[in-house]
């Protein structure tokens, strides 16, 4: 099926670049490219509909990140939860335990189309799909997405978008890491585009990496390669094609004890090797049908396969979007679309039985912008989504649901850059289809194991309403941006039960989350350029077996900092500060609190960059994760430290 799909997916791009290049003498020079969450700029990025942060692309170079959750640690109240050995996830607004379940509650994605997974957990390495080279700009959306995206934006959605092409380009970058005791790697990247004509443009970033981890035995090996052609038929129709392959090999880790980390917190066992393949395509058009009128449709596809020792897995997802936005008087647009998903799951046990997990969704949306006045401007939006589910593994289960999303945002506009706003929003999670599956374990006499037994569990989507009021203030070269929500989500789906016991998903009927969110941004004589971010948030369960108790991995507090100063036009230097407070892991106790520091410097010198710091200066010791790794609490506590001081140089020189 995959040779089948990449056949298919070069043969139409062979056939659309011949199009192209017959139609060469009606085409104009190339503009400047951007691929936007379904294709709809002010979809996700315009301020009207939502307060968004932006990471640019000149941001991601002069600061020297090279992971995407390097950058988003660092923004407003975004954090990776969770660890490698389990599940992680990006965080907004206190989900906690909620993102890396079964059910994300933030949506990630890359050019709008969704990166999570239909297995257990919603892991993904974002670095394994795109790399920093290739983005544009990494859009945050606190609290923003569920009309536009539908299920699992409680907590807001994470747009990166990738960049266009339109001349010849060529870059080659270089990076070594060490963690000083001998766990050493690189990578090796190329980023290249070639004008073939007016009209069309190609480009392809391809990654070398082999790295040892923090751990004993831990080993990253990756190979990834993505290609695009950007084809400009005439002036007002575009066409965006993508193909992309990866291939990681992975030597993991075990959970320790806490004796096995006060005896050394890097030791391990050495691991049987894990490979994951991963192949996405995609087709993107733009229609400029008149200067008020835009229409959009995109097909995107990935594949994704994780042959094991004791399973095989593959999960695939198809997506389907065709879009429309007319603009009619000042600043005042209406935007819509209509939206088909199929994501399909199969694990292949050794014993050969196979668990398949289907869930479809269909869905309209609209969403309608007004300007009334230079003071005053009124978004809003609705959402309908049919989604049927089926399950097949020791039970049968089949199931649909109708869902909708509302929300409303007045914003007073008291100058040109300055404004005030409200918002309410209702939005909704759909369960996974593996969660309608409960299992009993029960003891029979003679057998040394627990005999598994399995039944269905009756699931209803979840849904929340958000209140929420902020503002965005420039003063000069200060910026100031502000928010406080509350959050309530009715029948919360969360998981009962022991490893050794029954364990089994239900919905409860409230989960409250309410914050804070408060960032600034100065600059100071062109030289100096700082940032302050301060997150305070609650998340506490209010119903069921689990009344009165807080979401495990929520921090009430998150604060980062840091300062970037350019002692000329060449050098720069900066250091961040990001700190957690404590918060209650899944068996019911307390992680630690932390502080991290990192130091960095960037040299840059006509066609070559030199870029090298210290992540972890202070050699902090704190856990990427810690609780009971089946997630389902009790037992005993397990640990998975967190890398320790290491240090990093990358040199790049583009051609």
């Amino acid at each position: 099926m995959i040779k089948k799909r990449f056949v298919l997916t070069i043969l139409s791009s062979s056939l659309l670049c011949s199009f192209a290049y017959a139609n060469e003498a009606s085409v104009t020079e190339l503009e400047s490219v951007t691929v936007t969450a379904t294709r709809l700029p002010e979809t996700i990025s315009d301020r009207n509909i939502s307060q968004v942060q932006t990471v640019s692309s000149e941001e991601l170079e002069r600061r020297g990140f090279s992971t995407i959750g390097e950058v988003l640690k660092h923004t407003t109240g975004a954090s990776i939860a969770g660890s490698g050995t389990w599940a992680t996830g990006v965080d907004l607004r206190g989900q906690g335990e909620d993102q890396f379940g079964m059910n994300p509650s933030v949506r990630v994605m890359v050019d709008g189309v969704p990166v999570s997974v239909n297995k257990s957990h919603g892991s993904v390495n974002l670095d394994s799909i795109i790399g920093i080279d290739e983005i544009e700009r990494i859009e945050v959306l606190p609290g923003g997405g569920a009309v536009q995206y539908g299920s699992g934006t409680r907590g807001g959605a994470v747009n990166i978008v990738t960049k266009g092409y339109t001349k010849d380009k060529l870059s080659v970058a270089t990076q070594f890491q060490s963690f000083g005791h001998g766990q050493n790697g690189g990578s090796l990247t190329i980023d290249g585009a070639k004008k073939i004509f007016d009209g069309l443009a190609l480009g392809v970033n391809a990654a070398l990496k082999n790295e040892d981890g923090y751990r004993e035995f831990v080993k990253d090996r990756e190979a990834r390669i993505n290609t695009k052609a950007f084809i400009k038929f005439n002036e007002n129709n575009r066409l965006n094609l993508g193909y992309g392959y990866f291939k990681g090999k992975y030597n993991g880790y075990d959970s320790l004890t806490a004796e096995q980390v006060t005896e050394n917190r890097r030791q391990n066992t050495p691991h049987a090797t894990e490979i994951i393949r991963r192949h996405r395509a995609n087709a993107d058009f733009t229609s400029d049908i008149s200067d008020n009128w835009q229409l959009t449709a995109n097909v995107n596809w990935r594949n994704e396969e994780t042959p094991g020792s004791w399973s095989n897995f593959a999960d695939e997802i198809i997506t389907v979007n065709a879009g429309a936005k007319f603009k009619y008087g000042n600043q005042s647009y209406i935007t819509g679309g209509l939206v088909h998903e199929n994501h399909q799951g199969d694990t292949t046990y050794v014993s050969g039985s196979v668990a398949e997990v289907n869930k479809k969704a269909n869905a309209v949306w609209l969403m309608n912008h007004h300007r009334f006045n230079p003071l005053f401007s009124l978004t809003t939006g609705a959402r309908y989504e049919r989604t049927k589910y089926a399950y097949n593994y020791k039970v049968n289960t089949e199931g649909d649901s109708n869902n909708y999303a509302f929300e409303i945002t007045p914003k007073f506009h008291y100058s040109d850059d300055g404004n005030v706003y409200g918002r309410f929003v209702r939005g909704f999670t759909t369960p996974n289809p593996a969660q309608f599956r409960g299992t009993k374990s029960t003891m029979v006499a003679g057998s040394p194991r627990p005999m598994q037994t399995y039944f269905t569990v009756d699931l209803k989507p979840a849904t929340f309403n958000t209140f929420e009021i902020g503002g965005e203030h420039h003063f000069g070269n200060h910026q100031i941006n502000w928010a406080l929500f509350h959050t309530d989500t009715k029948d919360d789906i969360v998981q009962i039960g022991d490893a050794h016991g029954a364990s089994y998903y239900e919905n409860i009927d409230k989960t409250r989350r309410y914050g804070l969110e408060l960032g600034a941004k100065q600059k100071i004589a062109d030289k100096v350029s700082l940032y302050e971010n301060l997150y305070l948030t609650q998340a506490k369960r209010h119903s069921g077996e689990k009344n009165g108790e807080k979401v495990p991995y929520v921090s009430k507090i998150k604060a980062t900092a840091g300062v970037d100063v350019a002692w000329t036009e060449r050098f720069n230097t900066f250091a961040d500060l990001t700190y957690y407070s404590k918060a209650k892991d899944n068996t019911g106790g307390d992680t630690k609190a932390y502080a991290l520091v990192d130091l960095g410097a960037k040299y840059h010198w006509n066609k070559l960059t030199l870029t090298g710091g210290i992540h972890n200066v202070f050699n902090k010791k704190y856990f990427a994760f810690q609780g009971n790794a089946t997630g389902q609490g009790g037992g005993n506590t397990a640990y998975d430290p967190a890398d320790g001081r290491s240090f990093y140089v990358r040199l790049k020189y583009d051609f």
